[in-house]
Parts: structure tokens; C-alpha cells; sequence
């Protein structure tokens, strides 16, 4: 995954996933309403999904962490994704791909 980072006041950061301190890949879990990933520090997240709505051949999952307010969509035809997440002080940009288990 690619990333943004842009913080009040400051220019776009731009890096790989690692270089701006999320998980490289994301693990959705529907049933159980969460997604999951792990740092290159070997450090895991773990977010509740608190909203999935399907439309227009976009899958739109949205929840809150560590006063973090964020959005996934995910094109359900080519998988590809971005997540989007902000607080009031900094906000991210990832861009990247979903593939099924």
C-alpha cells in the first residue's frame, strides 16, 4: 500500500506503508466486523467495523480508532481500494488492493 500523510499546516508527506507507520496489508473479517493488520515492527491493529454498505459496485466500510475517524472503499469488480482516515490534527491517504481469502 501507498500512503499520504498531511498534518495541519504542513505539505503532503508521501511513502510505502511502512515509511508512514500502518500495516502493509489489511485483513477485513465481515462476520466478526473488524479489520486487522500487522506492522513492519510486528505490531497489531485491530479496528471494529461499525458501518459496510454496498453501493454502486463499491464496498464502503467506515469506523472510529484511537480518536481516529475512518473510511475504506473498496471496488468490489477490481479490488482495488483507498482508506481514507483523519483526526483533527493530521489526515492519510492509502491507497491499494483488496483480494478475497
Amino acid at each position: 500500500m501507498q500512503g499520504r500523510v498531511t498534518e495541519a499546516g504542513d505539505t503532503c508527506q508521501r511513502g510505502l506503508a511502512g515509511n508512514i507507520d500502518v500495516p502493509q496489508f489489511l485483513k477485513p473479517d465481515f462476520k466478526e466486523k473488524k479489520i486487522s493488520g500487522t506492522k513492519e515492527d510486528g505490531e497489531s491493529r485491530t479496528a471494529s467495523i461499525e458501518s459496510m454498505t454496498r453501493l454502486e459496485g463499491n464496498l464502503i466500510l467506515q469506523g472510529v480508532q484511537n480518536s481516529r475517524a475512518w473510511s475504506m472503499v473498496i471496488n468490489e469488480s477490481t479490488g482495488k481500494c483507498i482508506i481514507s482516515a483523519s483526526d483533527d490534527q493530521a489526515g492519510f491517504a492509502v491507497f491499494g488492493a483488496y483480494t478475497t481469502p
